[in-house]
């Protein structure tokens, strides 16, 4: 059983980019369509998720991943060996064969795994050797090239950097590398407070006492700072989640995880002319967010965190908070085939769709 759920706004405003402007339509349309809630276990907890290249890909604890074909949404089980302990917390699908699992915890329980057959075997081509480090998502702009961000190491960004597909991991030792405070970090929360895109562009999210975005346009060698009004300063607290349309429009998620019901200034817009700057209305309606995605068009969004699932079709500005589905982790969204996933705790997943021709 299927069901679905209709989204409606209705706004009309202008945005300028210095000789020009872009005005959002004045009637937009989200339509979603979710399939049944489904529970691969309920002492699994799904961090880790990613829908990309035909197939879903989730990832959490006791070692187990799972895997699905979209065209019929059926999970296979897939057990690695040696990794009960381990917390899986980011997932990227370079291919249908070949599929890329981060751990994240203190020191050598930060590893990459990596499988070029779907799943049958894996291997470990990278343990974390720093006991500071402490691994927070990964992100590639292609097949072959990605980086990793972790904890800070000497007070600096520490940042790992691949150029064969996740099989060898070397860190990105720059000069220009940005310092941080002695208590800003990244969260593991979903694994995406790192994004790449375009060809060379990087951003970072930090939180704790500082909530701050770092951006880089040549793949990690020179760094712009920029501050953010996400509520900051408590260990508990910061942006947990960034993704980016373009270089013009970007949004970032987060809050107090120790407060997942709590709302105040968890999510910011970034207007390139502008800056980051928080969203231009009651900035009550957004609760603790992990994790938040653009959908098939700039100005339409999902946030997802504990508390429950909220959309935006104003670009962030907006939120809306639907009956249909709960709260989870982490969510993903394919923007080829329009198929979205969220994944949680007790194992619980639910794929959804989008199809702007439903009448």
């Amino acid at each position: 059983m299927k069901k679905m759920l209709l989204l409606a706004f209705f706004c009309v405003f202008t945005i300028c980019f210095t000789s020009c402007f872009s005005l959002k339509p004045t009637r937009t349309i989200l339509p979603i369509t979710y399939d049944d809630a489904i529970s691969l276990g309920e002492k699994l907890s799904f961090r880790g998720c990613e829908v990309k290249h035909g197939i879903a890909v989730v990832a959490g604890n006791n070692g187990k991943v799972f895997i699905a074909k979209q065209r019929n949404r059926k999970w296979k089980e897939y057990i690695i060996e040696g990794t009960e302990n381990l917390e899986f917390r980011d997932v990227e699908i370079l291919s249908r064969k070949e599929i890329l699992l981060m751990s994240a915890g203190e020191g050598k329980a930060s590893k990459i795994y990596r499988t070029e057959n779907g799943g049958k075997s894996w291997v470990c081509t990278h343990t974390n050797t720093y006991e500071k480090g402490f691994y927070n998502g990964f992100d590639f702009w292609d097949k072959k090239n990605g980086v990793m961000i972790s904890d800070p190491i000497d007070d600096k960004l520490y940042l790992l950097k691949t150029s064969d597909g996740g099989k060898t991991w070397n860190r990105i030792e720059t000069a220009q590398l940005p310092e941080v405070s002695a208590k800003e970090y990244g969260f593991a929360a979903s694994g995406t407070g790192i994004c790449t895109f375009g060809k060379s562009e990087l951003r970072v999210a930090t939180g704790g006492e500082q909530a701050r975005i770092f951006s880089s346009s040549d793949y990690g060698e020179n760094w712009e700072i920029a501050e953010t009004p996400i509520i900051q300063g408590e260990d508990s607290q910061g942006i947990f989640s960034i993704d980016f349309w373009n270089k013009n429009k970007a949004v970032a998620v987060g809050g107090d995880w120790k407060k997942e019901s709590g709302r105040g200034d968890n999510v910011c817009v970034l207007n390139r002319k502008n800056g980051w700057h928080l969203q231009d209305v009651d900035a009550q309606q957004l609760m603790y967010a992990s994790c938040v995605q653009y959908l098939d068009e700039p100005f339409s969004l999902i946030a997802t965190g504990p508390s429950g699932t909220a959309y935006s079709t104003t670009g962030g500005e907006d939120w809306y908070y639907d009956t249909i589905t709960k709260g989870f982790h982490a969510v993903s969204f394919d923007k080829e085939s329009k198929l979205g996933l969220l994944s949680g705790r007790n194992g619980s997943v639910q794929f959804f769709t989008i199809n702007r021709d439903l009448k």
